[in-house]
């Protein structure tokens, strides 16, 4: 992951962790499973939410992600 990008994860993950109902944010429930998708271009965080708190399963490329 570049640098670049890596910053990118980073400050979308601060932000949804200060409002998970920022718009913009692209979130969506994952399906067939618990947890949410997060997408920061090419890239997929999988998380889920745990009292006040989003504990990140994975980080990885949009077509890896979902394997995990």
């Amino acid at each position: 992951m570049q640098p670049r990008q890596a910053e990118a994860i980073r400050a979308r993950l601060r932000r949804l962790a200060d409002d998970p109902a920022a718009p913009g944010l692209d979130v969506r429930p994952l399906v067939g499973r618990n947890g949410f998708r997060l997408r920061v271009g090419g890239w997929r965080v999988i998380y889920t939410v745990n009292g006040d708190a989003i504990e990140v399963a994975a980080i990885a490329p949009r077509g890896d992600v979902y394997d995990r």
